[in-house]
């Protein structure tokens, strides 16, 4: 069986997984680590399809890339000044009192704060997020299947500073359990609905980057409403799944928020 048969994609390549080591020399692991903003210009990663340009600048490569739609793995702090991009949507790693990524909180704050342009960002109800442009419309995600706290706050943001409308916006939450929402479960502590994203991403304009990809669920929302995007994320498994969701087919959809 081929690493792409292997993978269950069809049209793009995931790299090849001959052995640990040639894995991690294929995506730039050093022995700390970290990952190279550019990964070897040998890797087996995939390019762009041959009818449409790649969205990468030269000597960006992708983990995975198909029609508009890209995932870089790596570190975002390295990798987003050499991207172009009109519109951040993503969840980062904030403060919380669950634990999650509690270690990344001070990176998604110095990732958050060099951005200059619109940005839709999840964050604590407790302070806003260090975004350095005009905070425009504050969304309410209503976790409509969650007891303990129902609620997470989404910021708006954007350069021209005129107020947009703030919305409630009721859905259900993504867990590891049984009811609404869970079906979507694919292993990611902090993921969000997929209709939850496309509303979100189909109030914006431009090419859509989410610097703190997870499982891909930005991606998998633009690639949906036919937007272009770009994903970066630190943990390979979520690049695989990422990569994956990518590779289903899309139907007609026509949220706005």
């Amino acid at each position: 069986m081929t690493a792409k048969e292997e993978s269950g994609l069809s049209g793009v390549s995931l790299p090849a997984r001959a052995n640990d080591a040639e894995h991690r020399t294929l995506f730039g692991t050093t022995s700390i680590g970290t990952r190279r903003t550019t990964p070897d210009p040998t890797s087996k990663c995939s390019v762009a399809s041959a009818t449409h340009a790649s969205i990468l600048p030269s000597g960006v490569r992708a983990y995975y890339e198909h029609n508009g739609i890209a995932i870089i793995h790596g570190d975002c702090r390295e990798i987003l000044p050499s991207l172009k991009a009109d519109v951040v949507v993503t969840d980062p790693p904030y403060p919380n009192n669950a634990g999650h990524f509690d270690s990344a909180v001070g990176l998604a704050r110095e990732v958050i704060s060099g951005w200059d342009r619109s940005a839709l960002v999840f964050w604590t109800e407790l302070e806003w997020p260090p975004v350095s442009v005009h905070r425009v419309a504050v969304h309410i995600w209503h976790r409509s299947n969650v007891n303990g706290r129902p609620y997470e706050p989404i910021y708006c943001f954007d350069p021209d500073g005129v107020k947009r409308r703030s919305n409630v916006i009721s859905h259900a939450a993504v867990f590891d359990g049984v009811g609404p929402g869970c079906s979507e479960y694919l292993g990611h502590p902090t993921q969000k609905p997929v209709a939850l994203m496309r509303l979100l991403c189909a109030g914006t304009h431009g090419t859509i980057i989410d610097p703190f990809m997870g499982s891909g669920t930005t991606l998998r929302a633009a690639k949906d409403l036919g937007r272009r995007a770009i994903g970066i994320e630190i943990e390979e498994k979520y690049c695989e799944i990422a990569a994956r969701r990518l590779a289903q087919e899309v139907l007609p959809f026509g949220e706005k928020l």
